[in-house]
């Protein structure tokens, strides 16, 4: 869908950082003809409130904005939510938010243990961490998969080049991830061919906190970027990989030779 102009954009890009995007779009005609967006980003047909009597997001898929402008590399954002404005029976201003593409490894834990993530689900009637004498039953059967946390710090440890240590706990958290979602056509994926460069060696610890978190300081302490954009179709694939639906690509690369 394209979007009408945006009144404002807010959308700033720093290298190892990962940012947000705020746009303010008019979405309602002179004649009060009101542009489809509002009703993709906010509730059908605007009837849905809080209990404060806001609109209420539509949440029910994953929505993205892009940016695209000549000789300036595209830049997608995943919208978290839409507030919506104006005097009358519909709105007049949509102002949307969004996170870059890297902002979704902070979605994904650095796994200590990515191969037990296996993707085999149990159903459970009661809680399983509660006292086994009393039974305690849920509400409403779940569905549950068994995955462990590595506490021992020497049996979780990855090491080795930078590049290649980080690249590693990037695919491996992801794959991970994907697995016991289900999820065969992975939306993320990071592109396995190193830079050749030579990288610095480290040692990684992961923890299960979040994968951003877990890498932001290494990269920055080993002179490696790590990058994500939104791949189409139409683009040139990336290095070794083979995609076909639209993809968030992961790039990490040693920016500067280590000697």
């Amino acid at each position: 869908m394209t979007l009408p102009p945006p009144q404002s954009l807010t959308a700033p890009e720093t290298r190892l950082a990962p940012q947000s995007v705020k746009a303010t779009f008019g979405v309602r005609s002179r004649s009060g003809v009101v542009h489809p967006m509002v009703d993709e980003l906010v509730a059908e047909q605007l009837g849905q409130t809080d209990a404060q009597g806001q609109l209420v997001s539509a949440v029910d898929r994953t929505r993205f904005i892009v940016i695209e402008r000549p000789g300036i590399p595209r830049r997608a954002f995943k919208i978290t939510h839409a507030v919506a404005s104006g005097t009358g029976h519909a709105p007049a201003q949509l102002e949307v938010h969004g996170t870059d593409m890297l902002r979704m490894l902070s979605d994904i834990p650095a796994m200590s243990a990515p191969t037990t993530w296996t993707g085999e689900w149990t159903t459970f009637t009661r809680d399983w961490a509660g006292p086994e004498d009393q039974g305690i039953l849920f509400d409403q059967p779940r569905d549950l998969a068994g995955i462990k946390l590595v506490t021992v710090a020497d049996g979780a440890t990855i090491e080795g080049p930078a590049e290649a240590t980080i690249r590693r706990l990037i695919s491996e958290s992801l794959a991970a991830a994907f697995r016991v979602a289900g999820v065969d056509d992975h939306p993320v994926q990071v592109v396995p061919i190193p830079t050749g460069k030579t990288s610095p060696h480290i040692m990684i610890r992961p923890t299960d906190k979040p994968l951003w978190e877990e890498i932001a300081a290494l990269c920055l302490a080993a002179g490696v970027r790590v990058s994500a954009t939104m791949w189409w179709p139409t683009d040139p694939q990336p290095p070794g990989l083979a995609l076909t639906l639209p993809t968030v690509v992961v790039r990490v690369e040693q920016v500067q030779e280590v000697i």
